[in-house]
C-alpha cells in the first residue's frame, strides 16, 4: 500500500460452505467466507502507528450448470456410476478376502489336529508290528515259522518307524503354520484341539456351489 510501509502482512482466510451436485448437472455451494488481515509495525510518513488488523465476512451462493460437457449431467451420473461400482467392487473382494482367510485359517486347525492324530495312530501300527515281529521271531525260535517270516516282520516295523517320522515332522510343519497364523514364532502348540467324530463327520454336507464367486464378481 503507497499510503505506509510495514514488516510484514499476515493474511488468513477460511471456508465454511456446503456443495450438493444434482444428477442433472446444477451444482450449488452456500458458503461463508473469513478474510483476517493484520499489518505488524506500520509506518506513516509521519512515524510508526500501533499494529492493526481487519476482518472482512463474506456469505455466497453459487449456482453452476454446464450445458455443454455435461449437459443434462450425463458426466455426472457416468461418475456416480463409476464411484458406485468401484466400491461394489472393493466390497466384493474384501469379502473375498475374508472368506479366503477363514477358509485358510480352518484348514491350518484341521491339518494339525489330522496331523496329531496321525501320530497316535502310527504309534498304535509301530506297537502292533514290534508285537507281531517279536512272535514271529518266537515262531523261528521254535521251529513252528519261517525265518522269512520274521523278517517280513521286521520290515515292516522299519515301515512304520519311517512313517511315525513323516508324522511327526508333518506335525511340526502344521503347528509352525498354526503358530505362525497367530503370530507365534514356535512349532510347540500346548493346546488341545478338538477333533471331529464320526457322527459329526457323517453328517457334514458337501458345500454349494455358487453361480459366481466373490472375486469372479469384483
Amino acid at each position: 500500500i503507497p499510503i505506509f510501509s510495514y514488516d510484514k502482512i499476515i493474511s488468513n482466510s477460511y471456508s465454511l460452505g456446503l456443495s450438493q451436485t444434482t444428477r442433472f448437472g446444477l451444482q450449488a455451494r452456500l458458503s461463508y467466507n473469513l478474510l483476517y488481515t493484520s499489518y505488524l509495525n506500520p509506518v506513516l510518513p509521519s512515524g510508526p502507528i500501533p499494529s492493526f488488523a481487519f476482518h472482512e465476512t463474506r456469505p455466497s451462493i453459487e449456482l453452476t450448470q454446464s450445458l455443454w460437457s455435461n449437459g443434462f449431467g450425463r458426466s455426472t451420473r457416468a461418475t456416480q456410476a463409476y464411484v458406485e461400482a468401484l466400491a461394489l467392487a472393493s466390497s466384493y473382494a474384501s469379502r473375498h478376502q475374508a472368506r479366503s482367510f477363514v477358509a485358510e485359517a480352518e484348514t491350518t486347525y484341521w491339518r494339525l489336529t489330522i496331523a496329531r492324530q496321525a501320530i497316535k495312530i502310527t504309534e498304535d501300527s509301530l506297537a502292533r508290528a514290534e508285537k507281531i515281529h517279536a512272535w514271529t521271531l518266537r515262531r523261528a525260535r521254535l521251529s513252528l515259522g519261517d525265518e522269512g517270516d520274521a523278517l517280513q516282520a521286521q520290515a515292516a516295523i522299519d515301515l512304520r518307524r519311517l512313517e511315525l517320522q513323516a508324522a511327526r515332522d508333518e506335525a511340526r510343519a502344521a503347528a509352525r503354520a498354526f503358530n505362525s497364523a497367530r503370530g507365534v514364532d514356535g512349532d510347540t502348540v500346548s493346546e488341545e484341539l478338538s477333533q471331529p467324530g464320526s457322527d459329526e463327520v457323517a453328517a457334514l454336507a458337501p458345500p454349494t456351489r455358487a453361480e459366481l464367486r466373490d472375486d469372479v464378481k469384483a
